[in-house]
């Protein structure tokens, strides 16, 4: 592939281009497409991502197929709007969103429930990201008290 070592010709390329190691650059692109080699399975699992079923059903795959991509990125990166994610958020939120992904699978194509899968999913994100800022707002306003406590 384009990514995975040992062949990994757009690591080579932006290794190349960014001065960086070879193997470091290819390790972090096959992190950061990680969705993308899930989806070949997801095609083949889910067929009315190929809109050979219903409209309904077709929509809400790709929904839940979209957020649960959404989420995958942002547990392989770590962050959710620029904010950290710790370890166990990050464990989370990849749950999730592989919940969501497979959501369509043990609920029925069909099924409205689904949708309530990827808002829940989205949820969880969001409440993710926002324990991430509260636990980094409150380590900033530690530092900062100790900061001025030493300085005065």
């Amino acid at each position: 592939s384009m990514l995975t070592p040992p062949v990994a010709i757009a690591s080579y390329a932006a290794a190349s281009l960014a001065c960086a190691d070879l193997w470091k650059t290819s390790w972090e692109g096959m992190r950061l497409g990680f969705s993308g080699y899930l989806l070949p399975f997801v095609f083949v699992l889910n067929p009315a991502l190929l809109w050979q079923d219903t409209l309904v059903a077709g929509a809400i795959a790709s929904v839940s197929v979209t957020v649960s991509g959404a989420m995958l990125g942002f547990a392989a990166e770590g962050t959710v709007g620029g904010r950290s994610l710790g370890k166990a958020a990050r464990l989370t939120v990849l749950a999730a969103a592989l919940a969501t992904g497979t959501s369509t699978l043990w609920l029925g194509a069909h099924s409205w429930l689904n949708l309530l899968v990827s808002a829940a999913g989205i949820v969880l994100t969001v409440a993710a990201a926002h324990t991430a800022a509260t636990a980094e707002n409150a380590k900033a306003a530690k530092a900062a008290k100790a900061g001025k406590s030493i300085s005065a």
